[in-house]
C-alpha cells in the first residue's frame, strides 16, 4: 500500500513538472513570437522612415533656384524600401514666405505602414534689396567720355564710391564718392554686406561655372545666380557669342578681379571682389557693377533698368526652418 501511494504521488509529481515545463515552454514561445514581431515592427518603421526621408529631402533639394511660387507635388520610389508622395503648401499669412514639405512614405506590402514627415522652409531672395545706383565701388571710379551711365530712377545718382570718381563734366552732379561708409566695410565684408549674409554661405549658394572667360550666351540661361573666378594667368572675363540676346537675369560673383574686353549683353548685377575694367563699346549692362575694389570704365554702358532685374528679387533660394521638423507613424 505505501508503494503504491508512493507511486502515485512520483506520478502526480511528474504531471505537474510537465505542466510547468510547458507552460514555461509556452510563455517563452510567446515572448520570442512578440519579441520578433517587435523586431519586424521596428525594421518596418526604420524603413518606411528611410522612404519619407528620402521624399523629404528629394523635396527640399528641388527647392533650390526657384521662383516664391508653388512647386508641383510628386512621387518617388525608393528601391527595395517603399514609394514616397511629396506635397508642398504655402502658409498663409506669413512673411517672410514660409514653405511647407510634407513627404507620406509607404512601405511594399500590402499591409503597408506609412510614415509622413513635414519640414518647412523659408524663402529668401538673393538679393534683400536691388542697387539704388549702377555703379558701386568700394574704391576709386574712373569713367571715360564715351561711357554711358543712366539711373531709371529720377534724380537719383549714377556712382556711389568709397574713394574718388574721376567722371566727365556731366556726371560730377550724379556722383556720391569718399563715402567713408564704403570704405569703412572692407575687402573681407564685401560679399557680406552686399548680400546681407555671411560670406559663406553666399559661396555655398553660388553656382560656380568652370571657366575663367566665360560665354554668358552658354553659361547664364538656367542659373539666376553663378559665380566664376580670376585665373592664374589673369583677371576673369565675360563676353556673350549672341551679343542681340542679353543673358539674365541673373547675379553674377566674380572672385578677384573682371575684365570685359570682348561684346557682352547682361541683365543682372555684376558682383566682384576686386577691381573692374570695362573696355569695350560693345558692352552693354542692364542692372549694375558692384566692385570690391575699384572700377574703370573705358567704354560701354551700364544703365540701371529696375525692369531688367526685379525679378531677381522673385527668384533666391528655400533655407530649412530649425525646430519644423514633425512626424507620425501607422504601422501596417
Amino acid at each position: 500500500m505505501f508503494y503504491r501511494q508512493q507511486g502515485s504521488v512520483t506520478y502526480l509529481t511528474a504531471v505537474i513538472m510537465l505542466l510547468i515545463c510547458t507552460l514555461v515552454t509556452a510563455y517563452t514561445m510567446r515572448d520570442t513570437v512578440l519579441a520578433t514581431r517587435l523586431s519586424a515592427n521596428v525594421l518596418e518603421a526604420e524603413r518606411v522612415m528611410a522612404v519619407a526621408d528620402a521624399g523629404l529631402a528629394d523635396g527640399l533639394a528641388r527647392l533650390v533656384d526657384v521662383p516664391p511660387s508653388l512647386p508641383k507635388d510628386f512621387s518617388g520610389v525608393l528601391p527595395g524600401q517603399g514609394a514616397y508622395h511629396v506635397h508642398y503648401g504655402w502658409r498663409r499669412e506669413t512673411a517672410p514666405q514660409v514653405l511647407d514639405v510634407v513627404a507620406e512614405g509607404r512601405s511594399l506590402g500590402a499591409g503597408a505602414s506609412v510614415r509622413v514627415v513635414a519640414e518647412s522652409a523659408v524663402f529668401s531672395p538673393w538679393l534683400p534689396d536691388l542697387p539704388p545706383v549702377p555703379i558701386i565701388s568700394r574704391g576709386e571710379v574712373r569713367v571715360s567720355n564715351d561711357v554711358i551711365l543712366s539711373n531709371d530712377d529720377p534724380g537719383a545718382d549714377v556712382i556711389w564710391s568709397g574713394g574718388r570718381a574721376f567722371v566727365p563734366v556731366g556726371l560730377r552732379s550724379s556722383v556720391t564718392d569718399r563715402d567713408a561708409g564704403l570704405r569703412a566695410i572692407g575687402a573681407a565684408g564685401w560679399l557680406e554686406a552686399t548680400f546681407a549674409r555671411p560670406s559663406t554661405q553666399v559661396r555655398e549658394l553660388v553656382r560656380w561655372v568652370g571657366c575663367t572667360v566665360c560665354d554668358l550666351s552658354t553659361v547664364s540661361h538656367a542659373p539666376s545666380m553663378f559665380g566664376l573666378q580670376s585665373g592664374v594667368g589673369g583677371p576673369a572675363g565675360l563676353w556673350s557669342s549672341d551679343p542681340d540676346r542679353p543673358a539674365g537675369p541673373a547675379v553674377a560673383v566674380v572672385e578677384g578681379d573682371l575684365e570685359l574686353t570682348r561684346p557682352l549683353a547682361f541683365d543682372g548685377i555684376l558682383i566682384v571682389t576686386g577691381s573692374v575694367v570695362v573696355d569695350h563699346p560693345s558692352v552693354s549692362i542692364r542692372g549694375a557693377v558692384i566692385a570690391g575694389v575699384d572700377i574703370v570704365l573705358r567704354a560701354g554702358s551700364v544703365i540701371r533698368e529696375r525692369a531688367a532685374i526685379r525679378d531677381l528679387q522673385r527668384t533666391g533660394y528655400f533655407a530649412p526652418l530649425s525646430g519644423s521638423r514633425h512626424e507620425r507613424f501607422t504601422p501596417g
